[in-house]
């Protein structure tokens, strides 16, 4: 069961996937603006994170670990 605080960490995350917001807060932390390119591969680094941990929640406890390792 995930908490709260988690809950609120993952929707900050997920938000990594949406190309507006990406480009939106690397903005507001660099001063400059996200190439298309560098914003496609945040997005895409962030689904496949989410999925390495939604398989670990799942997965034998021989293979947990690694699962969680490459989600990060």
């Amino acid at each position: 069961m995930v908490n709260i605080m988690d809950r609120e960490i993952w929707q900050q995350l997920l938000s990594l996937e949406s190309r507006d917001i990406t480009e939106q807060w690397f903005q507001k932390l660099h001063g400059r603006k996200l190439s298309a390119r560098r914003a496609n591969e945040i997005n895409a680094a962030s689904r496949q994170a989410r999925e390495y941990y939604k398989n670990a929640q799942n997965a034998d406890n021989a293979v947990r670990p690694l699962l969680t390792y490459y989600g990060v």
